[in-house]
Formats: structure tokens, sequence, C-alpha cells
């Protein structure tokens, strides 16, 4: 069993409607704009220029905020506009077909948007998808209808309007409310995706290296595009062509239709994905991963460095001719700008990966078994306890008999939380620690069990502890083993 995780606008539902000068379309956002006139479609040309340009530090939820508060609200966004809207998207071709032929049994389907929660619950209900999110959902004041007297003007009584004859001379209704009240956001787009699919993966108890698909049509999808064992775009921006596994057919035509990644997709074995797992170092090895992001960063900085110096010298030469330079230097300018969004996006990953120790567990664990080695008392370790523990947390699990001779350990080192097994129930659950020992003596105790249940972290028995010198050395050997 696999997920197959598609994008929705632009994937699922064709995006009709391109303002001008905004470098893609899309389904909902820039038809709601047209929808609210001209001053509309300038204050979204305008924001997503703001976007392109590097502005809101990066963070997409920003830029749905500001949309929120500059451009619908203000501007009256009705719910009868906002659900016509929604029940006008037409679904790109071979969606249906496609979704209702899906084997159940071999692929979970799952929605993913930056778009509306509304669209996705469309589709979900209409394809049958148990999965859906998006990253933004709009409540409206609740619709009313009013009667008015033709003659006075004034509001009528609703029971006066129901006489067959009166009611239909003398008054009319008009409907009544139904204004953008407020909102929810969820960061749920390029980068935000992919941490929503991870959830999914632990629910269905999934390899992330193996066991999905991903299907998207936009730049903002390449991030999450990059990390799939297999992924298909459809109508693709360029740039996410690059990053796809499929962005043509069997014939080599480009993909506009879901009955071509149909094709693709049944023609794939479990040894493709393993392929391509093989192959892109971001959904395979953790370690080899870090050694990609490091790499695409300081690739980064270089070219930054290139670039800063390029826009310098036509800075320079341009003093004569300003007017005839501006292009160029604006074009630099926004390369520059969005060299140092994914800069920052692949720093913020590597910070997230050096974290992430569960992920660690799951991928290298069955290759690379953490346990106690025969000469881990006496062997000097490569680094002492006290730096191994200075930027990582430990618990250990001791028997409450023996408590007063391990309790040494809560003093000398920092970042070293010692835990008797007659100790009150603790909430392992809300701990964020990196290592898990437990004395052998204590394995089968509650307080034992509960900790290696919730922590979900690596975790090793202990014999000794006795003996301080012997216990130190056996940790700090462990420890290393587990995080170089």
């Amino acid at each position: 069993m696999k997920l197959l995780v598609c994008d929705v606008e632009g994937t699922i539902f064709a995006a009709r409607y391109k303002i001008d000068g905004v470098d893609y379309a899309s389904t909902m956002w820039q038809p709601l704009a047209q929808s609210l006139g001209e001053e509309g479609v300038r204050r979204e040309a305008e924001l997503a220029h703001k976007w392109e340009t590097g502005g809101y530090n990066g963070i997409y939820l920003n830029w749905v905020n500001e949309t929120y508060s500059e451009v619908h609200k203000p501007l009256g966004l009705k719910k009868g506009t906002f659900d016509s809207l929604i029940n006008q998207a037409e679904y790109i071709p071979g969606v249906k077909d496609f979704f209702s032929q899906l084997d159940h049994s071999q692929y979970i389907p799952v929605l993913i948007s930056g778009g509306f929660q509304e669209l996705v619950r469309r589709a979900q209900k209409e394809l049958n998808i148990p999965h859906g999110h998006g990253a933004c959902e709009y409540f409206f004041n609740p619709v009313e209808t009013i009667y008015y007297n033709k003659i006075t003007g004034k509001q009528s009584d609703f029971l006066l309007t129901r006489l067959p004859v009166i009611g239909k001379l003398l008054y009319r209704n008009m409907p009544c409310g139904g204004e953008l009240a407020s909102k929810c956001t969820v960061p749920c787009d390029f980068g935000g995706k992919y941490e929503y699919v991870k959830y999914l993966f632990d629910v269905y108890n999934l390899d992330p290296a193996t066991d999905w698909v991903f299907i998207g049509d936009g730049k903002n999808d390449c991030d999450i595009a990059s990390r799939a064992p297999i992924s298909f775009s459809i109508n693709g921006h360029e740039k996410l062509k690059k990053v796809v596994t499929y962005s043509v057919d069997k014939s080599g035509q480009e993909i506009t239709s879901f009955n071509q990644i149909n094709e693709v997709l049944k023609s794939l074995s479990d040894n493709d994905f393993k392929l391509k797992c093989t192959q892109n170092p971001q959904v395979s090895d953790p370690k080899k991963e870090k050694q990609y992001l490091q790499e695409q960063i300081d690739k980064l900085k270089a070219e930054n460095e290139e670039l800063w110096q390029e826009l310098n010298s036509t800075l320079e030469k341009s003093n004569s001719d300003l007017m005839e330079k501006d292009t160029n230097i604006e074009t630099l300018k926004s390369k520059i700008a969005d060299n140092d969004k994914q800069l920052r996006k692949l720093s913020n990953e590597n910070e997230i990966l050096q974290k992430d120790r569960t992920y660690l567990q799951k991928t290298m664990g069955k290759k690379l078994p953490i346990k106690v080695e025969e000469n881990d008392e006496t062997e000097q370790p490569p680094r002492t306890l006290s730096e191994l523990l200075e930027n990582r947390k430990v618990v250990f699990v001791g028997l409450k008999k023996d408590y007063q001779q391990f309790q040494y350990l809560n003093k000398k080192y920092k970042n070293l939380i010692v835990i008797s097994s007659g100790s009150k129930q603790k909430d392992f659950s809300s701990m964020k620690v990196d290592f898990l020992f437990v004395f052998t003596g204590c394995i089968d105790h509650p307080t034992a069990k509960k900790a290696i249940k919730e922590l979900k972290v690596p975790y090793v028995h202990i014999n000794t502890f006795r003996n301080s010198e012997k216990l130190v050395n056996i940790m700090a050997n462990v420890l290393f083993r587990a995080f170089f």
C-alpha cells in the first residue's frame, strides 16, 4: 500500500484565470480577486509581486493572511460569490475516471493544497478521497431574506408576504448577510505540504523512502516533489518539470491529463520506487540528505556571491544609461531573492534533520541497531559524556532501591534526567529527549515500559550501574555510536 498525494488547484481542478504580471494561473485566488473588480485585481497582483520578490520572510501564511485582510475582507467578498466559484471549478481531464478506477487497496488518495479547504472538501466528496488538507478556510455571516413593501420601502412582516395576491403585488424579498467574517489558516504549502504527509506515514506505517507518489503542477510543489520516490507534473511549471520523475508520458508527450498518469502508474513496480530512492538523496539515508543539503547551501552561497558581484558591476556601468539597465538589475535582484529564500529553506531543513531523531531511528535502525558492546565498559569513549550531552537530552530509568547509587548522575551531568522506577507515573509524551537508557532489572516495570512507548526515541538496556566509571563509559560510547 502507498500514498497517492495530489495537489489541488491546477492539478485536480483546472487553473483557468491568470492576472497580467503574475507568473501562474489559479483556480480560486485570482478569480476571487477578479470578482471584486479592478481594485481587487490590482491588490492581488501587488501581493503576488511582493511574494515573488522575497516578501513575507518566505512564510506562505503571511501572504494568505494579508490577502484576507487587504483584499477579500475590505473589498466585501460574499458567501454567494465564494460558493459559486467553488462550484464552478472544473476538473482536469481524466480526473474523475482516474479516481473512480483507483484501487484503494493499493493506493490511499490524499489531497494537499495551499488553497481553500472548501475546494478540497468538494473533491473529497465527489472523488471518494479520505484525506484532504487545505491551507485556508473562510467563514461567512449567515444569509437571511428580508421582505420590503414596494410602495413604502419599509421592511414588512413575513406572514403578509405569504398572501397569494397581495404578497406578489406589494412585497419583494432581498437577501441580506453572507459577509466574510473570519478565517482559519494552517501551514500547508511549499515546505509545509510534506509535514502533513509525514503524519500519514506514521498513521499507515509506511516508509517515506519508497511508499508514496506525488502529483502536482506548480513551482510551490518543487519541495514535496523532490522528496517523493515517484512524482508527476501535470501542465507543470518549468521549475517543477526539472524536479519530478515524470513530466512526459511513455510517448514523450507532456502530461496534461490524468489518463496519461494512469498509464505510467500502472506500469510501475516496487523496484521503480526503490530505484528512485537510491538515486535521490532526499528520500534515502538521512546522513546523505544532510550532506546533500549542505552541498546545496554551499552552491547557493557561491552563486549568490557571483550574482552580487555581477549586480555591483552592472550598477557601476549603468550610471550613464540607468533606464536601459533597470530591467537587468531587477532580474538579478529577483533571482538573488529566490536563492536567498531557497537558502533559508534548506538551512531550516538541515536544522530540522539534525533534531529529527525519530526519523533517523526509522530509516537507519534496521541497518545499524544500537546496543551495548562488550568493550563499552572499559574502552575510552571518543568524546566525554559531558560533551555528548551538551546539545541533547537523555533519560536514564533505574530501580527504586538503587536510586541513591546513581543519583549522582543528576548532579554531575546536565541534560541527563534520572528517573526511579518507583517514582510517580510521568507524562513522558511531553518530554523532548533524544535517547533513553533503561536498567535491565526494571525493564518490565510500568515506568520503564511507559518511557519506551511514549518517548519514541532510540534506547538500550544497561546491566552495569554500581560502578560509576563503567556506567559513564557505557553511556558515552553508546551515545557516540548513535549520533555520529
